[in-house]
């Protein structure tokens, strides 16, 4: 293999600045939407809520889940540095018309007008588009406490579903826009590295096509997750040309 000394002389500079509390350090960020009845979701809130953190319901959710009497609906991931904003999106981009030309008659009809004629009537033209995106969308800016135990977080976890197309004119060639259901939050905690925070408590949709309204039977409990990890060098890290070395290589 083709080591220099730089790749040794890196680990030892890595060792120096852990030994010192200096070494770099990342935060992974978790986001996790679990779903159970709400009499069931009230009662364990109640019992866990006024704690630091809520590791201890997060592990009875766990078991919940096990046995078929919770749902894990979604889950987000990023890692970023401290204060580092960073963004995790799992979305389809929907796309539909904001605004519309109106209907237009013709001003000169050419031809016969009489009973059983029909005129031509240029539909409702879209002329202005937004995205909105359906799916799970995270936005989070942490900043890492000095000796690593402590996060600060600015958090946006968001969950977006389509629902259906509202009519909103009635002549031919109707107007059309979509409609969504959204469970968000945006919020700032500090939470220690590696505990589980329950951030919000939201109402999901009515499990009824088309529905657009929240199902008052069911719950989703936001849980948020901060873990900090100091980069570790190695000592193959890094070869005399620039590039990683390979560990199969027989050079």
């Amino acid at each position: 293999m083709r080591l220099t000394l730089f790749a040794p002389l890196l680990f030892a500079v890595h060792l120096l600045a852990a030994a010192a509390g200096d070494a770099p350090q990342n935060v992974g960020v978790l986001v996790e939407w679990i779903e159970l009845p709400e009499r069931e979701a009230a009662k364990l809130i109640r019992e866990h809520i006024g704690k630091g953190h809520q590791t201890d319901l997060r592990e009875v959710l766990e078991a919940k889940i096990d046995a078929g009497e919770a749902e894990m609906v979604a889950t987000s991931y990023v890692r970023t540095k401290s204060r580092q904003r960073a963004k995790v999106e799992s979305i389809l981009e929907f796309i539909y018309p904001t605004e519309y030309d109106p209907p237009e008659i013709p001003q000169e009809i050419h031809g016969p007008i009489g009973e059983g004629v029909e005129i031509p009537i240029t539909h409702a033209n879209p002329t202005a588009f937004e995205m909105r995106p359906l799916g799970t969308t995270m936005e989070v800016d942490p900043s890492i406490a000095p000796g690593g135990a402590i996060i600060d977080l600015n958090i946006a976890p968001e969950s977006v579903e389509f629902v259906r197309l509202e009519a909103y004119s009635k002549e031919e060639g109707e107007t059309v826009m979509p409609l969504f259901y959204t469970m968000k939050e945006t919020t700032a905690v500090t939470v220690a590295s590696g505990a589980y925070t329950l951030i919000s408590v939201q109402t999901p949709r009515a499990k009824v096509e088309g529905a657009m309204h929240g199902d008052p039977a069911r719950r989703v409990l936001v849980f948020v997750r901060a873990d900090v990890s100091e980069v570790e060098v190695h000592a193959g890290a890094a070869r005399d040309d620039g590039a990683a070395d390979d560990p199969f290589s027989a050079e």
